[in-house]
């Protein structure tokens, strides 16, 4: 009995430590997005082909029934996405940047008309994260505590205030 209880101790000590090693080792990001139509319908099955710029690496997706696309696994760095569907005119969205561990969620709008018409979209302007869990700044427990010290409990708040920073 007691040999088996080890034996699942070092099962899940071994699945924990290299299991995870995807997450410790990750080097790239993804694209998700949705493609709508000018009403602002959804547009389902259309192509979109996100290439590395510089480099001849293509990745192509088509969209789900909800217009929805997700490329996963993507090199660092910037690409140009091109969507395609019938009926529609080519959107290109350029410098869609990609960086390590985050999802870039961008929003395609088809404009009605002919598959050798093409719409270029600039996608320079200032990205939210609203994917990552990654934050901008460090903040201390001396620098949470005096932040919010209504969260904490009265005595406690006075000893934080007592000890010396340093």
């Amino acid at each position: 009995m007691k040999r088996t209880a080890w034996a699942w101790v070092y099962l899940l000590v071994f699945a924990s430590l290299f299991g995870s090693g995807a997450v410790w080792g990750q080097t790239n990001g993804e694209i998700r997005g949705t493609i709508n139509d000018p009403s602002g319908a959804v547009v389902p099955n259309a192509t979109v082909t996100a290439r590395l710029t510089g480099t001849d690496s293509v990745r192509v997706v088509t969209s789900d029934k909800d217009g929805a696309f997700v490329i996963p696994e993507l090199e660092v760095g910037s690409y140009d996405v091109s969507t395609e569907a019938q009926g529609f005119k080519k959107a290109v969205t350029t410098a869609v940047v990609v960086t390590i561990g985050h999802v870039n969620f961008i929003t395609i709008t088809l404009q009605i008309g002919g598959s050798a018409d093409t719409v270029t979209v600039e996608a320079n302007a200032a990205q939210v994260e609203t994917s990552s869990t990654q934050l901008g700044a460090v903040m201390t427990d001396r620098a949470a505590a005096d932040e919010h010290p209504k969260r904490l409990q009265p005595a406690a708040v006075a000893a934080w205030r007592a000890i010396p920073a340093g």
